[in-house]
């Protein structure tokens, strides 16, 4: 369609009957979406930022202000980094109605008072190998970090669909023999009745062969002559955990339902988000130590906890969309409020 919503980083859209949020639209040039106009009765968003003086017109002659959009957004221009080589690099806006059937049950889904808490927050620290505590205004909350993380990175999946940059592998990894290690854990529940290692490596190996095309694409998982070349990158500055890449590739086959296409969509985005989570940031004491052995700038000072503090939330902080069962499975605790703890010091 001539006008479709955006999805922009940091604004929480919500659907109120007989009413338009739809703040910026994009525009068409020749049949071909190049940008978003911005509504005459709407302030441009700070994660947009107009292109130097462009203007361009929809379908039907209407004229408006050409948008450069962050890569969080459907549509626009990929911003990137100077010196970044893809930085100039046109953003291909997704047209599949799978994916944005699977962002729109995200944001029904969402939960406004947790979506204020994340867009809002401030970091106060490292509480264990799995929790962070955050402060939205007067109240404290201990955050399971595994959760939060697994679930941002499925939206961007979703979001940056077609439009992943790459992240390569120094040396390419054979599929076959990433699926004999994956085998071995515990976790794969293999058994000896389910056939030799070597013949499942093979068949995983065959069976991606034939999805490379695809998964190259949609996912920039780049697969070579049965090998592993590449990664996607799915939030800018942060890289997975690569010792469980054999688990990853086994599941690549075995977790992914190739049947229809929405089905796969959302179990690819599902399967990536759950190898990148973030799931241990390492003790109080580790992360200080880490950060007093390192440089203060650089690649080499980026330990988990930095990751977590100058990565990750800022990440969340921009386009997450919490859903509500978040709210009610511990991931998110009130530890805290300070209208509390006044009335226990006047009792006092």
């Amino acid at each position: 369609p001539p006008r479709r919503r955006a999805w922009m980083a940091g604004a929480p859209w919500r659907r109120v009957p007989g009413r338009s949020l739809v703040r910026h639209v994009l525009v068409r040039r020749g049949g071909r979406l190049v940008g978003a106009r911005r509504r005459a009765d709407a302030a441009a968003p700070a994660a947009v930022r107009e292109r130097g003086g462009g203007s361009g017109s929809e379908e039907g002659g209407e004229q408006g202000t050409l948008l450069c959009v962050a890569p969080s957004v459907c549509g626009g221009v990929r911003l990137g980094g100077e010196g970044a080589a893809d930085a100039t690099r046109a953003w291909v806006p997704c047209e599949l109605t799978s994916i944005h059937t699977l962002l729109r049950r995200v944001t029904q889904g969402s939960h406004r008072g947790l979506a204020a808490l994340f867009r809002q927050h401030v970091f106060i620290g490292v509480v264990d190998a799995a929790y962070v505590l955050l402060q939205h205004q007067t109240k404290l909350y201990v955050v399971h970090l595994g959760a939060v993380s697994q679930e941002h990175l499925y939206q961007q999946a979703l979001l940056r669909w077609g439009n992943l940059a790459r992240i390569a592998l120094s040396t390419p990894a054979p599929i076959a023999e990433l699926c004999v290690l994956a085998l071995r854990d515990p976790r794969a529940g293999w058994k000896p009745a389910d056939g030799d290692p070597a013949k499942i490596g093979a068949a995983v190996a065959k069976l991606l062969e034939e999805k490379a095309a695809m998964l190259e694409e949609y996912l920039s998982i780049v697969i070579r002559d049965g090998a592993l070349v590449a990664l996607p990158q799915l939030l800018d500055g942060y890289a997975p955990p690569l010792n469980a890449l054999p688990l990853f590739t086994l599941r690549l086959a075995s977790h992914v339902d190739w049947s229809a296409e929405e089905p796969c969509f959302d179990s690819l985005a599902r399967l990536l988000a759950s190898f990148y989570r973030l799931d241990r940031v390492g003790a109080v004491e580790e992360a200080e130590s880490e950060a007093a052995a390192t440089p203060a700038a650089g690649e080499a000072a980026r330990t988990p906890a930095w990751t977590v503090q100058h990565v990750l939330l800022p990440s969340i902080r921009r386009s997450y969309e919490p859903p509500a069962a978040q709210s009610t499975d511990h991931t998110v605790v009130q530890v805290a409020c300070t209208e509390q703890l006044y009335r226990i010091f006047e009792r006092c």
